[in-house]
């Protein structure tokens, strides 16, 4: 962790050097204004050692003002790098043309112009990720369970994922979250880790949206990797204020036809939290009649546990979050966004996640709350047919 911790500063570090040279080569004569440039540019480096550390020692709205900026900059200072390394990547390729043919200079990109017009593109993209953020999106997805029979009642089960609930987050935004929960009536509602970020003293009043919502069959959870990194008593606190039943190691079975085994998220190794993480022990022995729902955190497959369940549900890569992010998440996961089939019947749905982390923005990668219905195939059932009579 701390060797992870010293190469991401530094790699931050880098980013930081690359603005202020190329925005001093450009503007020679800020005069006075460099050393402001410089000071900003040394504070937003500082910055989320800061933020973690104001958070947790003297959680208050300086805190949140200043963790809004730092985090926002995070995604100015990546925009800002991709796209200038592009431009002088290109001029880098000019001028060794122009060794042998001098007429290719004309094509060389001005670097004033350049960063002016790359000032640009960050600020729409800023303004598109804002909004794209706020947009959570429902998802559909069906599932046939062949061993139900035709007439057998669908059961829905919703599941949001990576909601991170942080001081820095909008009440409106739970409000909005809850409401489209509320909206599809869910028969079970579950939560595939990284619900929390904060302590529960800085955000009991976010939970109280998610309380509010009562399922018939009730409401799940799985710890994700920021909540090892929160601290488990704390995340636990969070999620029973929530109203959500954390499933470590263990499963449960609803409505007599429906099991959920839920598993912790492997990063609690790092904290020496002794993660739950036996998937053959939260999926324990194999039962004729209950479809099995697996929910963990991150999407990674376990040949050997192929055949036990129908359904893997996870979340943690958040579709990329923010555009071109999702490359590194397709090249770190095989399953990285949206509906698999597996060998052996199994299959695995992985959420883009329900809010952020870091920046608040997403750039091509809407939030998403996913509405997931089990039903038996060839076959309406009775919710389909209550759904039709209400136009839905």
């Amino acid at each position: 962790m701390v060797a992870f911790l010293v190469i991401a500063l530094s790699i931050y570090t880098a980013m930081h050097a690359y603005l202020l040279w190329r925005v001093c080569a450009a503007f020679p004569h800020l005069g006075w204004g460099r050393w402001v440039l410089a000071g900003f540019v040394i504070l937003m480096i500082a910055s989320p050692v800061l933020v973690r550390m104001l958070e947790r020692r003297w959680p208050s709205r300086i805190a949140d003002a200043l963790g809004d900026v730092a985090f926002l900059w995070l995604a100015v200072i990546f925009w800002f790098c991709m796209l200038l390394f592009v431009a002088d990547g290109w001029n880098l390729l000019v001028r060794l043309a122009a060794v042998g043919i001098p007429q290719a200079k004309a094509a060389l990109l001005p670097l004033r112009p350049v960063l002016i017009a790359i000032g640009g593109i960050i600020v729409a993209a800023l303004c598109w990720g804002l909004a794209e953020a706020r947009n959570v999106r429902l998802e559909h997805v069906t599932i046939n369970v062949p061993a139900w029979d035709a007439d057998a009642k669908p059961i829905r089960l919703v599941q949001i994922s990576d909601v991170h609930l942080s001081g820095r987050t909008n009440p409106g935004t739970v409000e909005r979250i809850a409401r489209l929960i509320r909206q599809v009536q869910p028969d079970v509602l579950v939560s595939t880790g990284d619900l929390a970020d904060s302590s529960l003293d800085a955000i009991d009043h976010l939970a109280e949206p998610l309380a509010a919502i009562r399922p018939p069959l009730g409401k799940y959870a799985v710890l994700g990797n920021h909540e090892f990194y929160l601290g488990v008593p704390e995340s636990l606190l969070l999620h029973k204020a929530a109203g959500f039943e954390v499933l470590r190691g263990r499963s449960v079975t609803l409505a007599g036809r429906l099991r959920l085994a839920g598993v912790d998220d492997p990063a609690g190794r790092w904290r020496d939290a002794d993660p739950m993480t036996d998937e053959d022990v939260a999926l324990g022995q194999p039962h004729d009649n209950p479809v099995t729902v697996l929910l963990k955190h991150q999407p990674t497959v376990t040949p050997e546990m192929l055949g036990r369940y129908r359904l893997q549900l996870s979340g943690h890569t958040h579709g990329g979050q923010i555009f071109p992010f999702r490359i590194v998440t397709a090249l770190r996961y095989k399953y990285d966004l949206g509906l698999y089939s597996l060998e052996k019947g199994s299959m695995l749905y992985v959420n883009r996640g329900t809010g952020t982390w870091g920046p608040p923005l997403r750039l091509l990668a809407p939030p998403e709350i996913t509405v997931i219905t089990l039903k038996a195939p060839n076959g309406m059932g009775r919710r389909d047919s209550e759904d039709a009579e209400r136009g839905e």
